[in-house]
């Protein structure tokens, strides 16, 4: 009976496989445990200690100097914001065909001078 248990269910090769691979992916997640772990002590060490250094003082108070200067900060509306963007887009739009003026005029008075005739 027992033979008969291991031939049949033990020694088939789908058994074999997903044993095989259950504990391939079992030990993947202990190695990744292992390795989150791990990440987050070195981590906490590396804050601990970055923490205490005189440069890590200075940066943690450059941040929150930048974020108090932040905060005094007048955030416009969605609709002056689309006001000023319509704004830029028109003057650049100006400027653009001025600038096209310019390179046409330009162009033509070189073209006279040269006796070239476009």
């Amino acid at each position: 009976m027992i033979n008969y248990f291991i031939k049949k269910y033990i020694l088939n090769k789908y058994f074999l496989l997903f044993f095989f691979f259950s504990f391939f992916l079992f030990f993947n997640f202990l190695l990744f445990l292992f390795k989150f772990f791990f990440s987050l002590i070195l981590f906490f060490l590396f804050f601990y200690y970055f923490k205490l250094t005189n440069f890590a003082k200075k940066i943690i108070f450059f941040f929150n100097e930048s974020k108090l200067e932040i905060s005094k900060v007048y955030w416009p509306s969605i609709k002056e914001a689309m006001k000023t963007t319509f704004v830029v887009f028109i003057f650049s739009f100006i400027f653009s065909l001025i600038v096209w003026f310019f390179d046409n005029f330009i162009l033509y008075m070189i073209s006279v001078i040269i006796g070239l005739r476009l």
